[in-house]
């Protein structure tokens, strides 16, 4: 017997059930910049905000990992690289084990999106039909909660495997095989290993931090909403934004485009127990 543990961290959606006895987290596809107007609670005070790229990864090998058997996070031709998901991916465990589990922490601690959006209702092309960046499906093990450092609460979700751990990616795209992408996992001698999936910014110096929890409503049939009933997690401390703000906004993306998105070892160095409230993960119901 072996273990899986999967941490997420930043723009994570998860769904219980939406496919049935299936637990799917959703990454939405934030690549995008966006730009908009918020009426905010409880006074309706509108506020201009915007919401830098966030973009998913897979890390199975961390910069606090000594000698790791092998030391780049995953590559798969024209879908992945050095654990940058840029193209859409099914992920999965083949050889999960055991009965699925909710710990009270993600029922108390993971906020529902209809807390902030009492209407909500999901996008079946988000949810269901391969509009995000990656779904990952989970019918086996606990989910539970975790609080970072940071602030942000994250669900985690820790799952039995018949052996070492299994990994594989299905691409969105139907002419790319799938992917067994085990060979990445730092299984230690118990069997065990553990990665971090996330949707997140690496600009955190240029980023509009209290408004990136409402990229999880990119999930949602009318996409992100014109007003909230009550703050998302972060909310408290917002500021109208002012020019010089959205100047090195728009420069930061211009760098990252430049780039083609987060080198290898931004993606082996990003630490999500430093990560703040506003990228909390969220979840339906």
């Amino acid at each position: 017997m072996g273990q899986l543990t999967i941490n997420f961290s930043g723009v994570c959606t998860h769904f219980s059930d939406a496919v049935p006895g299936v637990h799917r987290v959703v990454l939405a596809n934030a690549a995008a910049f966006h730009f908009g107007v918020l009426q905010m609670p409880p006074t309706g005070e509108q506020a201009m905000y915007y919401l830098q790229p966030h973009v998913a990864i897979i890390q199975t090998s961390s910069s606090d990992v000594t000698n790791p058997p092998n030391p780049e996070n995953p590559t798969v031709p024209n879908v992945m690289k050095d654990g940058y998901l840029y193209a859409g991916a099914l992920l999965e465990v083949p050889n999960a084990s055991g009965l699925r589990q909710y710990d009270e922490s993600y029922w108390n601690d993971v906020r529902p999106l209809s807390d902030f959006v009492p209407e909500f209702i999901y996008s079946a092309d988000v949810v269901l039909n391969k509009r995000a960046v990656c779904y990952f499906d989970i019918r086996h093990g606990v989910i539970s909660a975790s609080k970072a450092s940071g602030g942000a609460v994250n669900a985690v979700i820790t799952i039995p495997t018949e052996g070492s751990p299994q990994l594989t990616l299905t691409p969105f795209q139907s002419d790319i095989p799938p992917a067994d992408i085990s060979n990445y996992l730092v299984i230690d001698d118990n069997g065990n290993a553990a990665i971090t999936v996330a949707n997140i910014e690496f600009d955190t110096l240029n980023e509009d931090t209290p408004f990136d929890y409402i990229l999880h409503y990119l999930t949602a049939q009318r996409g992100i909403p014109p007003a909230l009933s009550s703050k998302t997690p972060g909310m408290d401390d917002w500021e109208q934004l002012t020019k010089p703000m959205l100047v090195g906004a728009l420069d930061s993306l211009a760098t990252m485009i430049g780039n083609l998105g987060p080198t290898g070892q931004q993606v082996t160095d990003f630490d999500a127990d430093l990560v703040d409230p506003s990228c909390s993960d969220s979840r339906y119901p």
